[in-house]
């Protein structure tokens, strides 16, 4: 699965992947904004809420986006590599 990225990212656009629980692939498709340095954001509730709705995730590819901290559930990811 994969989705467009944008500055700043809402919760609810990522609800209905929390209902993908046999996800294995979350992938983050950049898209440069015209009034943008390339800088995107993303709220550590949004993987806070997210990552541990997805156990069997193996590929988590959030390239580009500024995360000042990644909770201690990805821990728990055993097939994440």
């Amino acid at each position: 699965m994969s989705f467009v990225g944008v500055e700043y990212e809402a919760n609810s656009k990522f609800k209905p992947i929390q209902s993908a629980t046999s996800l294995r692939t979350f992938l983050a498709v950049s898209v440069e904004l015209e009034d943008s340095w390339g800088e995107f954001y993303l709220s550590s509730k949004i993987l806070v809420d997210l990552l541990p709705k997805l156990p069997l995730l193996r590929v988590l590819c959030l390239s580009g986006y500024f995360i000042s901290e990644v909770p201690e559930t990805i821990g728990s990811l055993m097939h994440l590599r």
